[in-house]
């Protein structure tokens, strides 16, 4: 079982509405990714900053760890947003669940430098095949939350 856990950083508290809206969009992402299957927790956090992390990004993704207990695997996925407008907010999300359904299913190398088994070949971050495939798949998880009414 997969489980989510959102927060501000430093474990802070992101407020009713923001936390509400970052755990119905997950609901919706690892639902049409079927990634319930896994055990394994993810830990949302939204920074206070509207910067760009790196002086690029509006969100990362990466599985930090691989824990064993008595019942196999289990593992750790970090997901950190900028602050935005939920409507950003949202795609950043679906992108960058995107991106732990690569890790979980590995797809992706926790290093990001194989994708599907095989070498990535490009440097030039839109052409890597993981993110052709989350930019992809973000605008269907988006459409799916506005359809549902999670975004307005």
């Amino acid at each position: 079982m997969l489980t989510v856990i959102a927060t501000g950083t430093r474990d802070g508290k992101l407020g009713k509405r923001r936390e509400d809206l970052i755990y119905d969009i997950s609901k919706v992402c690892v639902e049409e990714l079927c990634l319930d299957r896994f055990k394994a927790l993810v830990h949302i956090k939204q920074t206070r900053t509207k910067q760009l992390m790196d002086g690029f990004a509006l969100g990362y993704a990466q599985m930090d760890k691989v824990d064993t207990d008595e019942w196999g695997k289990v593992w750790w996925g970090i997901i950190e947003l900028t602050n935005q407008h939920p409507k950003g907010i949202a795609k950043t999300l679906c992108h960058e669940w995107v991106h732990i359904k690569q890790y979980l299913r590995k797809e992706l190398s926790f290093d990001g430098k194989t994708w599907m088994g095989n070498p990535v070949e490009t440097e030039n971050y839109y052409s890597q095949p993981c993110e052709i495939e989350a930019y992809d798949l973000q605008e269907a998880l988006y459409h799916k939350c506005v359809d549902l009414k999670i975004i307005r």
